[in-house]
Formats: C-alpha cells, structure tokens, sequence
C-alpha cells in the first residue's frame, strides 16, 4: 500500500471515530441532561434517538451523491454540517434546541463509513475491499472507547458543553483534511447516470425480495445492540450493577473494546471463511443468537461477571453487521453504495425507534426516589429487544422458506 493511497486513508479512518464520539456521548452525559432538562426515560430516550434519525434519512441522498461526485466532496460537506450540530447541540437551553443539533450531528455523520468504503472502491485493489471494510467498522469501536472513559473523565474537569463544543471543532477539522488530500472521484468513461436513472436503480433495490428478508434481520440485530451501547446500558449498570458513574463509563468502555475485537475479528473470519466457500451467514447468525443469549440472561437481573457479560456483548454485536457483505452480492456492482446505505437507512431508523421505545418501557414503572429506574422496568427493556430479534430471524427463515417454493 503506498503513501499515496495511505494519505487518502487517513481522514477516512479518521470519521468514524468523530461518528462515535457523537453517537456515545449522550450515554456519559446522560445525568447531566436528565437534571439540566428535567427529562424522563422516554424523553432522553428520544432526544438522543435524534442522531440516528438525521443518519438514517440521510442515507439514501448519500449514496446517490457519493456514486455521483465521490467520496471527497460529499464528505468534506457533510462533516462541515456535522460541526455545525455539534455547536448547536452544545449552546442549546431547550430539548428542541438539542434535539435539531443532534439530528444535523446524524446528519454529518452519516458519510462516516460509508464513504470510506466507496474511497477503498475507488483506489484500492478488490482484495484489500473486505479487509478496509472490518476497519471502518472497527474504528468506529475506537471511537467509542474514547466516548467512554476518557470522555467521562474530561467531563468531570469540564462542563460537556465545553467538550461537545471541542467534539464539533474536530468534525470541522476531519472536513478540511478531506477537501484537502482527497482527489476528485475518477471520470467516468461513460455517460453519468441521471438522477431519474439513480431513483429507478433505488426502486430495484427496495423491489428486492433479498433485501427485505435480509434487511429486517440487520437492522433489528444492530438497532437492538445499538440501543444499549449508545445509551440504555449505563443506566443499567447504575441500576442493576450499582455502578457509579466511573465504572458506569468503565462499563460502556469494556462493551466498546469487545465491539473493536469483534468488528476486526469478525471481519478477518469472514475473509477465512470466503476463502473456503463457506456462507458469510454463518459468523452473522451466530453473533446474533449470541447477543439475544446475553440480553437475556441480564434480563433475569443476573449480576456476576457483568463486566465480562457487556464486554461479550461488545464481540458478538459485531456479527450481524456482516449482513451488510451477505446482501451485496445480490445487486450488481454499480448499485452498491446505494445497496449499503439502503440498508444503513433501515437500520439506523430502527436504531432510532430501539432507543426510544426502550425508554418508553422503562417509564411504565414508577422511577425510584433517586431517579433510578426499577428492575422490572430493565428486565422488560431487554426482553422486547430480545422479542424483536427472534421475530426477525423467524421472518428470516420463513421468507427464504416461501422464496424457495416460488
């Protein structure tokens, strides 16, 4: 891999990272919106859900545009507007005001990965693709580490909208290396695709009976995961665990390592096992049962080895996101930035409805006098993600079962 190609790496690897520490930071400085804003669980729920809703819709303009211009300008102008929610969010007084910054840091996020994986498309070889591809994933993971221990220690010599502020300096930051290291998206040798063109290809897509049995999968395995390692697992552990807010942070900071193994570990097996012919299907299945295996035994209040249970969470969540290489292959080549952000689309608006209705559960039980929330309250959270992912692996089964006898 030579300097040139290395240079165009770098700022990709680098959003991601900015993705995360957006993404996460709602769940380390929950508390401190809780009392400045006085909101309930659905309420927190909600406005930190806004993220994945300004990512998911901005997904299908996202790959229309970075088929058409490229990676360069697509994600130098998205990371501008990234910035631009951060700043907002941090001088916000009301839950209007943050949530509208929240939903344009989703909005500015939503290139973070996926326009690294259309640069490695462009100029780097086919065989390096998959391998750029557990990278991306997996730097979101650092990101995330960042988000938690780290971040909560800042946040304890800082006011977070100090930090949120600086978060968002840094968006801008990754937006200029982009403009300027980043070389225009090839020309094409043939005409450029019409947006008419573009949207009837989206309608192809979305026409897929292959998209829609592997699609709910993805997006309701990833939503469910993404709902507790964005939020819902640290009220968890100061409820259940009894963790105070070091170790609450501790805690993400551990499910955020085990998602880094797991994206670079997943992905580096599913290279093995396409080498041997066998289904990438196979390691996406198994993370999932895994992760329901989890959810489902924390549901049960179960306390010993906690910090071990959320860190195998970390791993195994990580599988299902191969579901993004199983549904590829099903569409031609020319449609796949868009095959991907079809999909991002999905399960970034489920990450979004995970993570406000957990909350929703939650408020069904009275709160504790601290503000807590109860353990029956916890347990049913769990236990409807757990619900979701077995009715979508049924669906799964029974669709490919019904395709088979068309």
């Amino acid at each position: 891999m030579n300097r040139q190609l290395m240079i165009i790496l770098v700022p990709f690897a680098l959003t991601p990272m900015v993705s995360f520490l957006y993404r996460m930071a709602n769940a380390v400085i929950a508390p401190d919106l809780v009392v400045e804003l006085g909101l309930d669980a659905a309420g927190l729920g909600l406005l930190t859900s806004a993220f994945f809703m300004g990512f998911g819709l901005t997904q299908l303009p996202l790959g229309m545009s970075l088929d058409r211009w490229g990676p360069r300008r697509v994600a130098a102008l998205l990371f501008l507007v990234g910035g631009i929610g951060g700043a907002v969010f941090a001088t916000g007084e009301t839950v209007l005001h943050l949530g509208i910054g929240r939903a344009l840091m989703g909005v500015g996020m939503a290139c973070s990965v996926m326009a690294g994986l259309k640069a490695a498309n462009l100029w780097f070889p086919p065989g390096r693709v998959p391998l750029l591809t557990s990278f991306f994933f997996g730097m979101t993971g650092v990101g995330g580490m960042l988000a938690t221990v780290p971040l909560a220690a800042l946040i304890e010599e800082v006011h977070w909208r100090t930090v949120l502020l600086g978060i968002a300096a840094l968006a801008v930051v990754v937006a200029g290396l982009i403009f300027l290291l980043v070389p225009e998206k090839p020309a094409s040798s043939g005409r450029p695709v019409s947006f008419f063109t573009q949207v009837r290809q989206l309608g192809t897509i979305f026409g897929s009976l292959a998209f829609w049995r592997i699609t709910p999968l993805a997006a309701i395995a990833i939503g469910a995961s993404a709902a507790y390692q964005s939020l819902w697992v640290v009220p968890w552990l100061r409820d259940i665990a009894g963790f105070d807010r070091h170790a609450q942070a501790m805690g993400l900071f551990m499910i955020l390592t085990g998602s880094v193994i797991g994206n670079f570990g997943f992905g580096a097996l599913t290279q093995l096992l396409a080498r041997r012919n066998i289904p990438l299907l196979i390691p996406a299945i198994a993370g999932l049962l895994g992760c329901m295996a989890i959810q489902a035994l924390l549901a049960t209040g179960y306390t010993g080895a906690v910090l071990l249970m959320w860190f195998l969470f970390g791993v195994l969540a990580a599988g299902p996101i191969g579901l993004y290489a199983v549904l590829g292959p099903n569409f031609p080549v020319e449609l796949s930035a868009r095959v991907s952000t079809a999909m991002n689309l999905c399960v970034f608006l489920t990450s979004f409805a995970f993570q406000w209705l957990v909350g929703v559960i939650i408020d069904q039980w009275p709160h504790l006098p601290d503000g807590g929330y109860q353990s029956e309250a916890h347990a049913a959270g769990l236990m409807f993600v757990v619900a979701a992912q077995a009715a979508a692996l049924l669906w799964f089964v029974a669709s490919g079962v019904w395709s088979r006898t068309r």
